[in-house]
């Protein structure tokens, strides 16, 4: 298969959760990021094409901020 990757992945060394905002319901946990986009690790289907309301808690001891609020489209998903 074609890697059509622009960017190279970095890959977390701990799963951080991710809550939707509009109902605090865990969403899933972020496996890893690049440049243009992550990946999601749900028990859940996304919906792709879907925007989502995102919110993740950061670390103190790394961030100035206590958590993350941003939007994320779900480009594709897969079981």
């Amino acid at each position: 298969m074609d890697n059509r990757r622009k960017f190279k992945r970095v890959y977390l060394a701990f799963f951080t959760r991710l809550f939707d905002r509009e109902t605090g319901e865990l969403l899933g946990h972020l496996a890893n990021l690049t440049a243009e986009g992550a990946m999601i690790i749900s028990e859940a289907p996304l919906e792709p094409g879907k925007v989502y309301r995102l919110h993740m808690d950061l670390s103190e001891a790394f961030f100035s901020k206590s958590h993350l609020d941003f939007e994320a489209r779900c480009v594709w998903s897969q079981p």
